[in-house]
């Protein structure tokens, strides 16, 4: 799962902050692997966002975003950490 993610001015936020928040509130199979951080999002003459641009804009899910399970922080780490056994 991919997650986009727009601060608001003056706030700021790492990928490892939303993962922890992620961590507390969701189930692990609903934690995002994915995290892409933008300024804007393409929307829509009545000002929806338009996710069929998002999706189109990359072939690759993972590329130029935080990769969860590349930087080791997939849900077998985190269930390692955690000491809780992945089956």
């Amino acid at each position: 799962m991919k997650v986009y993610v727009s601060l608001k001015p003056g706030e700021s936020a790492t990928a490892e902050m939303i993962l922890s928040w992620c961590e507390g509130k969701l189930a692990e199979f609903k934690i995002p692997r994915f995290l892409e951080f933008r300024s804007e999002f393409p929307k829509s003459a009545i000002g929806r966002i338009q996710k069929n641009v998002l999706k189109g804009e990359r072939q690759n899910l993972g590329e130029g975003c935080y990769d969860g399970l590349k930087d080791g922080e997939g849900m077998a780490n985190r269930s390692k950490r955690e000491g809780k056994g992945v089956s």
